[in-house]
């Protein structure tokens, strides 16, 4: 056959091998399709395989998700922690601008440290704050607090000598103050990050501040610092201290004074 236009001419022979190449062609195509059929069997997941991948993954998540889960309440308790510090200091200096700036001028009546402890609140602290609960007005059943130190299964109460109130987020404050010779009218604030929950736990639930910081710590006396903490002291000086130590085999009075020594942190010395 002849085909014009400059296409090529081709005779019987060369249509019948043109033919052989296309029949050789499409068994190409036939046998690739079928070789994918067998690459895909062969890619496929038996139930075994599946079985073993979960498995491993949650063995993988079983020992992960614990620090994922102790990393976050971490965060929490400190974000809590840091808030609740500067609310209750800038109420302070609210009462600095009505009182004086020197809080040895202030006066805190009563004749004993529960009602040392109401004067404070009511007339330096409570004014100054959002408080949803004041516990001088209050049932005890809501101001029943309680907590444990990390040395101890036993749980203790705030007791008979503080008054308490809770702030608008949720955080119960204890205050005390003293009545003894050898630091007369030093105000403590025991905070209470999680309420007023029967399972709170001293260094985890519940932090002290107090006003001045550590005896002879050269902070700022007319400001709240954590309990026990002192400028001139290495942030060891709390875990491994006289007395207070954050650490499981002591009380962990000292550790908000860790935290803030840490630059609000929990590093791996902390007794979570």
């Amino acid at each position: 056959m002849k085909i014009v236009k400059g296409v090529f001419c081709m005779n019987n022979r060369k249509l019948i091998s043109i033919n052989s190449r296309i029949i050789r062609a499409l068994d190409d195509v036939i046998m690739s399709k079928h070789e994918r059929n067998i690459l895909m069997e062969k890619c496929a997941f038996t139930l075994a395989e599946v079985l073993i991948t979960l498995g491993v993954i949650g063995i993988v998540a079983a020992l992960t998700l614990p620090n994922v889960i102790n990393n976050y309440k971490k965060h929490k308790t400190i974000n809590r922690l840091k808030s609740t510090y500067s609310t209750l200091n800038n109420a302070l200096e609210m009462a600095k601008n009505d009182y004086g700036t020197d809080m040895n001028e202030w006066s805190i009546q009563g004749d004993n440290p529960k009602e040392k402890a109401g004067y404070f609140a009511e007339t330096y602290l409570i004014p100054y704050l959002k408080i949803a609960i004041n516990c001088k007005n209050s049932g005890t059943s809501k101001c029943n607090l309680r907590f444990k130190n990390l040395n101890s299964n036993e749980y203790v109460g705030t007791g008979s000598t503080s008054t308490a109130f809770a702030l608008a987020n949720g955080v119960f404050v204890s205050v005390y103050v003293s009545t003894s010779s050898v630091v007369e009218n030093r105000v403590q604030l025991r905070l209470f990050l999680d309420g007023n929950k029967l399972t709170n736990i001293n260094g985890k639930d519940v932090f002290i501040m107090e006003l001045g910081g550590g005896t002879g710590s050269g902070t700022d006396k007319n400001k709240f610092w954590p309990y026990g903490y002192a400028r001139n002291l290495s942030c060891n000086s709390y875990i491994n201290g006289s007395s207070g130590n954050c650490k499981k085999d002591s009380t962990g009075d000292k550790c908000f004074a860790l935290i803030f020594c840490e630059n609000w942190q929990m590093t791996d010395k902390y007794p979570w």
